[in-house]
Parts: structure tokens; sequence; C-alpha cells
């Protein structure tokens, strides 16, 4: 067996690299830390470790972020007040509720509604109960993955039924 050979790169050089392609080195890293747990609990305890050294520094961060997040709320009123509200009025039904609370958050949006209501109608037709939801909950992400291909779009033959296309055109 062959040792791995290791070449010392210039530091500077690897510094100039990493600030031409930086969009390619942190789509490199997102897919890295999605994909791997060790890698992932060794940044999440960096990032822990830091946070307790720093915590002024970690505030102000804080801070910078909840101002940005209230100049969008600032930007779009009606939206977000609309938004909120229905979503409180929603969190009131116990069902909608614990669907909500057993999907993952990391989820797209357009993905977790579309499960949720999909558990919300099995409550409503009597096939589940709310107890079951938390259990079902995976069982209803899976169905939705399996109704769609991996990107997350109806497959050609429901959009040739969609949309038909006059052929003799």
């Amino acid at each position: 067996m062959r040792a791995k050979v290791t070449r010392k790169i210039d530091p500077e050089y690897k510094r100039a690299w990493y600030a031409k392609n930086k969009v390619r080195v942190n789509a490199d890293l997102r897919v890295r830390y999605a994909n791997d747990k060790e890698y992932r609990s060794r940044k999440d305890a960096n990032n822990q470790r830091w946070r307790d050294a720093h915590p002024e520094a970690w505030r102000a961060i804080q801070a910078r972020y909840d101002a940005k997040r209230r100049k969008l709320a600032r930007a779009y009123p009606a939206y977000n007040a609309a938004a909120e509200i229905r979503t409180r009025e929603l969190m009131k039904i116990e069902i909608y509720a614990a669907a909500k609370k057993a999907l993952p958050t990391k989820l797209p949006s357009f993905i977790r509604d579309d499960v949720i209501t999909d558990i919300v109608l099995a409550y409503l037709e009597n096939e589940i109960q709310i107890e079951d939801v938390t259990v079902k909950a995976q069982q209803y992400l899976a169905a939705y993955y399996r109704m769609f291909d991996q990107w997350k779009t109806t497959p050609l033959e429901a959009n040739k039924l969609l949309y038909p296309v006059d052929e003799t055109e």
C-alpha cells in the first residue's frame, strides 16, 4: 500500500484561491456540513465554544440579525402581519400544530405545507388519530417524495394531463 503524499500549499496561494472561488468553496462546505455528521458535530462544537468565549460578539451578531429581520418586517408590514395572524390561528388547531411539530423544520415550506395538508385531510377522513401524527408524519413525507421526483416537480405525464398540447398545429 502506498503512503498518501501530501504537499505543502503556500498559504498566500491558498488564501487567494479561496477568495477567487468563494461561492464554490461555500457550496462545497454546505454540502459537507449537510452530509458529514462528524464534520457537522465538530463545527457545531467549535461554534458553541466561540459563542461561550465571546458572548458580547455573539450578542452583537444576534442584534444585527434581529435588526435585519425587523427591517424586513417593516418593509412588508401587511404581508408579515397577515402571515403572523394566519399562523397564530392555524396553530390553535390541534391537528395542524401536531402535524407541523412532527415534520422537520428544514423542509422547504411548500413541501411542509403539502404534507401538513395531507395529514390534516387524513385526520378529517378518520384515517389517523392525533396521537399517531408523530409516527405517521414520516410515512406521509415519504408518500410526498414518491409522488414527486427528486427535483420536487410534477411528473411529465401529469403535466401533459394538466396542460394538454394540441399536436396538430
